[in-house]
């Protein structure tokens, strides 16, 4: 899959030319287009009890707003025409915050540069910012882009891996990138010496992989905490673009614990292409359909341990409960998070799913 639509967060800062132009030089490279975006915020309207003066202030505001598209789309064509004046470009708005507006859009686009940050932090911490909402809910990888300047095709990537499944998706969303680059390379970071093997094991694994599409890449290895030790290796190997997982673990965590994916997204030296893939509300409204309905003898279904019961509807518990009494012969349903097994009889035919449920089976 190539990077046809790009989608481009228009919100001013002091990355935003560098955001535009990136976003065009990406649609150049697979004949695509760009499609900047305009949120412009939630409207309250506050001049709605304002007596005679409501025609005045709505007035002013239709006006402050009509400048602002304006500007926004008069960024969006100068900066794309710089790059090649062969883009097409289109230009949207939307009534709503930047984070809802760029995951809502962005499920129709193939990468998303939303705005950094820095851009928005002003944010509560227990508040996702922009570019997280946009990653966390949108189903697709985004391109932070710092302010100096964005990556360019044919230079040096590097990969984060830490063997997990947000990094897998991750350099699988990359692979369009990472086939016009002179040179990959793949940094692990262990956490102690004891690792070190471990890591190096899965690092050669995904070298090997990615010599299967045809692309070369180096193993890297470092010790040490992945939050200072990346950036430094990818300092160190002159990568002028980052990929990595976000979030493997969850936000929640990242922010009383810390985190490589908060670590990454701050920093502001350095491009990051990103992805998430957790298990959301409604995959497990899908796993939950799928335990209500039972599942294949002789079978043997595992719930991810790494969830968590934010992500969880309420009403998964009781069906899993559910389940539970109409226990038989040969199947169970080991549930981590539950600290319980629970045997299952009913008959459910897999087939039948056109989406794969968030479990692992695994024959007794």
């Amino acid at each position: 899959m190539d990077f046809r639509t790009i989608l481009v967060d228009l919100s001013e800062d002091s990355a935003r030319s560098a955001r535009i132009e990136t976003a065009a030089r990406v649609a150049a490279k697979f004949g695509g287009s760009v499609v900047g975006l305009t949120a412009t915020g939630t409207n309250l309207e506050p001049f709605r009890g304002a007596g005679e003066e409501a025609g005045q202030y709505a007035a002013l505001a239709a006006s402050q707003l009509h400048k602002l598209v304006a500007a926004h789309k008069e960024a969006l064509d100068t900066l794309t025409r710089q790059v090649s004046p062969d883009i097409p470009t289109r230009h949207i708005i939307i009534d709503a915050e930047s984070g809802w507006a760029l995951a809502d859009e962005g499920r129709f686009a193939d990468l998303i540069l939303p705005a950094p940050p820095s851009a928005d932090a002003d944010v509560p911490a227990l508040l996702a910012g922009v570019a997280e909402y946009a990653m966390l809910n949108a189903g697709r990888p985004i391109l932070l882009v710092p302010r100096a300047a964005g990556p360019r095709f044919g230079r040096h990537v590097a990969i984060a891996w830490n063997g997990g499944r947000e990094a897998a998706r991750a350099v699988a969303d990359a692979l369009p990138w990472l086939a016009h680059t002179s040179a990959v390379s793949v940094l692990v970071v262990s956490a102690a010496a004891i690792d070190e093997e471990t890591c190096r094991d899965s690092g050669n694994r995904l070298t090997a992989w990615l010599a299967s599409h045809g692309i070369n890449a180096d193993l890297v290895v470092g010790e040490g905490d992945p939050d200072h030790v990346l950036p430094q290796l990818a300092c160190k190997v002159q990568a002028d673009l980052l990929v990595a997982g976000g979030y493997g673990r969850s936000r929640l965590k990242e922010l009383v614990l810390g985190g490589t994916t908060r670590a990454l997204l701050r920093q502001s030296s350095l491009p990051v292409f990103m992805s998430h893939c957790g298990v959301t509300a409604a995959s497990w409204a899908l796993a939950a359909h799928g335990l209500a309905a039972g599942a294949s003898f002789g079978r043997h279904i595992a719930v991810p341990a790494e969830c968590c019961f934010a992500d969880i509807p309420e009403s998964f518990p009781k069906l899993v409960s559910n389940v539970r009494d109409s226990a038989g012969v040969g199947t169970r349903v080991v549930a981590p998070m539950f600290n319980c097994e629970i045997p299952v009889l009913s008959r459910i035919e897999h087939n039948s799913f056109p989406v794969q449920l968030p479990f692992r089976a695994q024959t007794l």
